[in-house]
């Protein structure tokens, strides 16, 4: 099967992801961005259990390579409390600096992860939570520090069949911040790209998972899975971002956040 595309620019319709929530903790906001002039910012933690829980905070410098994301350790971040007891019911919030001075031309990227934990929460301070801790759950929130001067995505798109993926395609963003990649979906030739109705024919998702983040200089694979119940001909697919460029920055992103494709499917 072979699947061919051509970009096309236009207007649309924007559509929105609902978030999640995860564990007996809920977080807002679900990422972090500051700024050389706001460099300071706050998550609220909410405990919906029954139970007083505990949650230790710990942050890492976020880069990609190949389409992987790599983490490590820093201390570019000031965070407190690192270790906190949430009683039922209740909510705190973790509040966050930035220690480090921002870079010139490029986003600086983090992942903040909350670990739930089991604990003896008869402890009154930090030190006596740890002792007691038991890890359970952990979920990471992105958080994104701003350049001084301003900074842009630019997405790329290649062709990239396998034969695992009849329709599969590179994305590179070779801008300086990042671009959140939502989804993309698979919908007839027909179709009015100004103004969307009915249900895509077919969806996919960025190595098999949800919504992904490609940072500046990274790149990933996008793949729509096989519909084998389509005939052959043409279709239009687009592929969904959180960047409205309503600047004319990218030719490719439109100032809803989309990019669409001509779509040839050939059993």
């Amino acid at each position: 099967m072979k699947w061919i595309f051509l970009v096309v620019a236009t207007l649309v319709l924007s559509l929105s992801i609902p978030l999640a929530e995860a564990s007996s903790i809920r977080l807002l906001p679900l990422r972090l961005d500051m700024n050389p002039r706001s460099p300071n910012a706050s998550i609220e933690l909410t405990n919906l259990a029954d139970r007083a829980v505990a949650v230790q905070v710990e942050a890492f410098s976020w880069k990609q390579e190949n389409g992987q994301d790599i983490y490590n350790k820093t201390d570019d971040l000031f965070y407190a409390p690192p270790i906190v007891r949430i009683p039922a019911r209740d909510k705190v919030n973790i509040r966050f600096r930035m220690k480090k001075a921002a870079d010139v031309n490029y986003e600086k990227t983090y992942r903040v992860y909350f670990q739930e934990v089991a604990a003896k929460l008869s402890g009154e301070n930090d030190n006596e939570i740890a002792a007691g801790m038991q890890f359970k759950i952990r979920f990471g929130v992105p958080l994104f520090y701003a350049s001084v001067k301003p900074s842009w995505p630019s997405l790329k798109l290649t062709s990239n069949p396998a034969p695992s993926s009849p329709f599969s395609l590179k994305l590179k963003n070779s801008g300086t911040s990042h671009l959140k990649i939502k989804a993309v979906l698979l919908y007839p030739e027909d179709t009015d790209i100004k103004n969307v109705t009915g249900k895509p024919l077919a969806s996919g998702a960025v190595n098999g998972k949800g919504a992904v983040y490609i940072l500046g200089g990274s790149s990933t694979e996008f793949t729509l899975p096989d519909p084998k119940s389509l005939p052959a001909g043409s279709y239009k697919a687009v592929v969904m971002t959180d960047f409205f460029d309503d600047r004319d920055v990218d030719p490719l992103i439109d100032d809803q956040g989309l990019v669409w494709l001509n779509v040839s499917h050939n059993p």
